[in-house]
């Protein structure tokens, strides 16, 4: 990944979207904060990777990081019977939330 990153920073990318080469965030944290510390002054990661009200807080604090994706969705019924289209994914108020209140808001 230390590769990857020197490359994309070569292209001038200027943030990345990573789980710190895990499938969770919260396995990934180490990765996140060593890329951080080496990489951080060059481009931006934002943390994403099972990110919820019960791990966000955590992540950043032990990855340093201060952005964060997270998808808080849920599946609903298609309301387009036409088609049949089966389920479609909208956000989870609920989650949403319960995400903000960790921070306050």
């Amino acid at each position: 990944p230390t590769k990857i990153l020197d490359q994309l920073i070569e292209l001038q990318i200027d943030r990345v979207l990573s789980s710190g080469c895990a499938s969770k965030a919260m396995d990934g944290i180490a990765n996140l904060s060593s890329w951080n510390q080496k990489y951080g002054d060059k481009i931006q990661f934002m943390v994403a990777g099972g990110i919820d009200h019960t791990n966000v807080k955590e992540i950043l604090e032990k990855s340093g990081l201060k952005r964060f994706h997270a998808s808080l969705r849920k599946n609903v019924p298609s309301k387009n019977d036409i088609m049949n289209l089966g389920n479609s994914e909208c956000i989870d108020e609920e989650k949403l939330k319960k995400l903000m209140q960790v921070f306050d808001r």
